[in-house]
């Protein structure tokens, strides 16, 4: 049956929108946004030419920082260790049209720190520039099967609650909390991130419990605000989509939904005015 549930982009404040927009525009994000050390992370480049007449010899150039490693011999880049950047060179770019490039880098610890990997393209006289961030975690994994279980991660901050028959056979579960950023009183914006993998439909809704403790005090939300739980849904264009709370108890400090699915997550606080649209469930 249709679910009512509130849609917005992203959950981090976003620029406004440009009158004229610069003819080279360019975006990036990193898949997953929360990794462990040694696992692998997929950067994606998305390249688009606004303008009416094409672009020649695009230079990328992306600088790998401390804390993630260059995954070697990949198809279309060359890698410098010693400035530690990779270069790809796209040949053109016919007008309107747009480009991806992609290259995977692996973090190395320690773990519970931010990684920033720094993109600029250059076509003649037009430059773009963005930035993709990955937050290198500490996971929790679990043996989940048919006769359910608990996962929590190593805080408490983030649990699920797998009834039997969530499950059709046994499956390593983890959850990685990979970015928080508390905030005060009358404050808007994300304040917990984190990831629950594999992506897996469950056969029944599963419950997701998470601890805002230390990070925003639920009892000082206001009339105009509201919290909310939201999965990421499209990455490509940074859309995430609201699930509905369960229970919201401001003197446990937690907030709970049952979700079919996993996923990147986010919990915050917004206005509570948000445009709606109808998903099947």
């Amino acid at each position: 049956s249709p679910v009512m549930f509130s849609t917005f982009d992203s959950p981090l404040p976003t620029p406004a929108a440009m009158e004229n927009p610069a003819p080279l525009t360019l975006t990036a994000y990193a898949e997953p946004a929360g990794a462990a050390p040694g696992e692998t992370v997929t950067f994606t480049i998305l390249l688009h030419n606004t303008s009416d007449v094409a672009l020649d010899r695009i230079s990328v150039r992306a600088a790998i920082p401390d804390g993630l490693a260059w995954s070697f011999r990949q198809d279309g880049w060359s890698y410098d260790a010693a400035g530690q950047y990779a270069v790809a060179d796209v040949s053109a770019l016919a007008t309107r049209d747009a480009a991806r490039l992609t290259f995977q880098a692996l973090p190395e610890g320690p773990a519970d720190r931010l990684a920033t990997v720094v993109v600029e393209a250059s076509a003649g006289e037009y430059t773009a520039s963005a930035s993709a961030d990955v937050w290198i975690a500490n996971p929790t994994t679990v043996e989940i099967g048919a006769d359910g279980g608990i996962m929590q991660s190593e805080d408490g901050c983030v649990q699920v609650e797998f009834p039997p028959g969530a499950m059709r056979e046994t499956t390593s579960v983890t959850v990685k909390r990979y970015r928080e950023a508390p905030l005060g009183g009358g404050q808007m914006g994300s304040v917990l991130r984190f990831a629950l993998t594999p992506d897996v439909t469950f056969e029944q809704p599963v419950t997701l419990t998470v601890n805002l403790s230390g990070l925003f005090d639920l009892a000082q939300v206001s009339p105009s605000q509201r919290v909310y739980l939201a999965y990421l849904a499209d990455a490509e264009e940074g859309r995430w989509e609201e699930v509905p709370l369960t229970l919201f108890e401001a003197e446990r400090q937690t907030i709970v939904a049952r979700v079919r699915h996993f996923s990147a997550w986010v919990a915050g606080v917004q206005e509570e005015n948000l445009s709606e649209s109808t998903l099947s469930s």
